[in-house]
């Protein structure tokens, strides 16, 4: 099943439903550019988006233990707004998500896995340092960390000393799936439903996330989500 299919299996959209979000979110990333001040990246934004203006962010390899960059991170969001328009793959906007979190936020390790059309599986669809891994059940009879974060539709960060008080909900296959000390996950939902989670964390330094860090994660969730309505429209 292709990726517009099983999206479809989740909800509809009308095409101009998909533009609103679409408009909002170049909207969204300006204001973002206005108030760290960063008023040329704001002009390209609310641009016609010239394709010769728009920073090459794909070739860039991947950083490890990038340091946060405000510049990457609303260059990133430049570009995706573009993508959007100009229609691109799933695939293609996940790319540029993850290595915002990555080159932009800091963050070490990222990725988006998509729910299943019967809501009981996650399956990975694009990873940041992350290998394969096989569909995650999220209904099982005794609840884990993804079953709650689907189900209560917010998102969650965790420390290396909350995650203590909730080892209940990480252990089995979940286990697999998070890193050793803190992290955070989102649900990303489209028309007020849940159809996978954005996840990222710093396994490798085990250095804490801040709530900054936490912010921009977010930001860029919702940018899946744009992904997610175009691809079902």
């Amino acid at each position: 099943m292709c990726i517009r299919d099983s999206i479809q299996d989740h909800l509809q959209l009308e095409q101009s439903e998909v533009n609103a979000l679409v408009e909002g979110n170049v909207e969204e990333a300006a204001k973002i550019a206005a108030r760290y001040g960063v008023r040329k990246v704001q002009r390209v934004l609310l641009s016609e988006h010239d394709a010769a203006r728009r920073v090459d962010i794909e070739s860039q390899s991947v950083l490890v233990r990038a340091e946060p960059d405000l510049q990457v991170q609303l260059a990133m969001l430049q570009q995706i707004a573009v993508e959007l328009e100009q229609g691109a793959s799933l695939d293609s906007l996940l790319t540029l998500v993850l290595n915002g979190i990555v080159q932009g936020i800091g963050l070490e390790r990222a990725y988006f896995a998509l729910l299943s059309p019967d809501r009981r599986y996650l399956r990975m669809k694009l990873g940041e340092g992350f290998s394969a891994m096989s569909p995650l059940d999220v209904a099982p009879e005794q609840p884990n960390l993804f079953q709650v974060v689907i189900q209560s539709g917010k998102s969650l960060m965790v420390t290396a000393e909350s995650r203590r008080s909730m080892s209940a909900l990480l252990d089995g296959d979940v286990s697999r799936w998070i890193g050793q000390d803190g992290f955070v996950v989102k649900p990303v939902s489209v028309a007020g439903q849940v159809l996978g989670v954005l996840y990222a964390d710093n396994n490798d330094s085990r250095t804490a996330i801040s709530e900054e860090a936490f912010s921009g994660f977010r930001h860029f969730g919702q940018q899946v989500a744009l992904g997610l309505a175009a691809a079902a429209a």
